[in-house]
C-alpha cells in the first residue's frame, strides 16, 4: 500500500499524529481512510466523546476499548489522550519495598495519564510481546498490564530492550456494567471508530501527548480535562471520520 497525505490545517504536518488525516491507496486504486466509523463493539476500537460533551471526565476524550465481554455485556476502556504534568516520582513513595523502589527510579520522570474516572491501581500500556505473560493483549503490538507488568518492564529496560518512554502509565479507567455502554451508544453519547490496522491503533495509543503545563492541577480522576494537544488529536480523528 502507498500512503497519501491528506489535507490538514497549516502546520498540522508537524504533529506526530498528522498521519490520521492520510488516505491509504491500494494497487487497484481504492482508497481507505486511516480512521473509519464502526458499529462493531469489540476490543481495540476507539470511543470518541461526542462533540457536545462538555464534562471534565469525557469531553474531547479518545478512549481505547480494552475489554468487552459479549456475554456479560460489560466493558472497560482507557482514555489515551489525557496526560497530566505529574510525574510518577512525584506521587509514588517507594518506602522500603525494593521492587517499588526500582520501578520508581526507572519511571520517575514519566508522566501519568488519567485513563478514566473510576479509581484503579496504576496500569501501563505497551507494545512488547516479551511481556505478554504479565499483560492482556488488546491487539497485535498493544498490551496493558498492572503492577507485575510494570515490574517486568523495569527488567526489559535494564536489559536494553526498551526505554521508559515506550510505556504509558495510567491511573483510572472507564467501566460499564451490563448493557450500560450499549445504552449510552443508543443515546449517541459516543462515536465508535476503528483504525485501518493494528499498527495505527498502537501508535495512536502509545503517543506521548503534551500535557497542561504549570497549571497546578492536582491528580484528580474526576475533574482533570483533556489537554489542548489531546483535544487536537481528538479533532483530527473527528475530521478523518468526516465530523
Amino acid at each position: 500500500d502507498k500512503a497519501t497525505q491528506g489535507e490538514g490545517e497549516e502546520g498540522e504536518e508537524e504533529h506526530p499524529m498528522s498521519f490520521l488525516l492520510s488516505t491509504t491507496c491500494s494497487e487497484n486504486g481504492d482508497s481507505r481512510e486511516v480512521m473509519q466509523t464502526t458499529d462493531d463493539l469489540q476490543r481495540g476500537i476507539f470511543l470518541l466523546g461526542h462533540p457536545m460533551c462538555i464534562s471534565a471526565s469525557f469531553g474531547r476524550a479518545v478512549m481505547l476499548l480494552a475489554e468487552h465481554d459479549q456475554q456479560q455485556r460489560s466493558s472497560m476502556a482507557f482514555i489515551i489522550n489525557k496526560p497530566t504534568d505529574v510525574k510518577l516520582g512525584q506521587v509514588l513513595n517507594p518506602g522500603s519495598d525494593p521492587k517499588v523502589r526500582r520501578v520508581t527510579e526507572t519511571f520517575q520522570d514519566q508522566p501519568i495519564y488519567i485513563g478514566g474516572p473510576c479509581e484503579t491501581p496504576l496500569a501501563v500500556l505497551h507494545p512488547f510481546d516479551e511481556l505478554d505473560s504479565v499483560s492482556h493483549q488488546v491487539c497485535d503490538g498493544l498490551f496493558y498490564g498492572g503492577q507485575e507488568c510494570i515490574e517486568k518492564a523495569h527488567d526489559l529496560i535494564e536489559e536494553g530492550h526498551a526505554t521508559p518512554s515506550d510505556f504509558k502509565l495510567i491511573i483510572g479507567t472507564a467501566l460499564w456494567g451490563k448493557d450500560q455502554l450499549l445504552g449510552e451508544l443508543e443515546q449517541k453519547l459516543w462515536i465508535l471508530a476503528q483504525s485501518r490496522d493494528e499498527e495505527t491503533t498502537s501508535k495512536l495509543c502509545l503517543n506521548n501527548y503534551q500535557s497542561w503545563e504549570g497549571n497546578g492541577q492536582e491528580l484528580n480522576l474526576q475533574n482533570y480535562m483533556v489537554s489542548p494537544d489531546g483535544a487536537h488529536v481528538w479533532g483530527m480523528i473527528m475530521r478523518a471520520l468526516g465530523g
